[in-house]
């Protein structure tokens, strides 16, 4: 499971908390969860939370219930922003696959620009639509640089976390929330 979770009780401060996860699953059951949780208990405060999680399914599993969730909160906020954001790409492969290296260099791009989201500062509707401008290159990237073991770069990849890399329109939960 991949989960970023924010939880700000400071007046005036601003905390991003950002998880991003590429996984394998393989078995009868794909079951993985994803969420983003913020919650605000401050007054003049920011908090942003945002989870995205790539699986790849290899096989033929019996059952496939994945669970992405993003959540909001603001308890007896001020003049807070709170927002959370969740996107989770479930995508079956016919075997294992990994990344072109065109593709894992854009997805250590992507991530480089999720990590500057943090300190920018943005309102919450352009940061919504930012994220969701990064979250269309990464489905195109899932959609043209995902390729079979054994095709042009044998070698499996790993992401910056040293997990393997692995593809699908992702599920998207957001739950923004603004108090005044």
């Amino acid at each position: 499971d991949t989960a970023a979770v924010a939880v700000n009780t400071k007046d005036g401060s601003s905390i991003f908390k950002l998880a991003f996860a590429i996984k394998r699953a393989a078995g009868d059951v794909v079951d993985n969860g994803n969420a983003a949780a913020a919650i605000s208990s401050c007054d003049e405060c920011r908090t942003v939370a945002i989870s995205i999680q790539i699986v790849l399914v290899t096989g033929d599993p019996e059952v496939v219930t994945p669970e992405n969730i993003a959540l909001a909160y603001n308890v007896e906020c001020t003049s807070c922003e709170t927002f959370a954001s969740a996107f989770q790409y479930v995508l079956g492969t016919d075997g294992n696959v990994h990344f072109t290296p065109e593709g894992r260099q854009e997805i250590q791009d992507i991530r480089r620009e999720l990590r500057d989201l943090a300190g920018a500062g943005l309102p919450l509707a352009e940061l919504d639509t930012r994220l969701d401008a990064l979250m269309q290159r990464l489905a195109r990237v899932l959609r043209n640089e995902l390729i079979a073991s054994g095709k042009s770069g044998d070698a499996s990849s790993r992401d910056e976390e040293g997990n393997e890399d692995e593809r699908a329109p992702p599920t998207t939960t957001t739950a923004p929330t603004e108090t005044e």
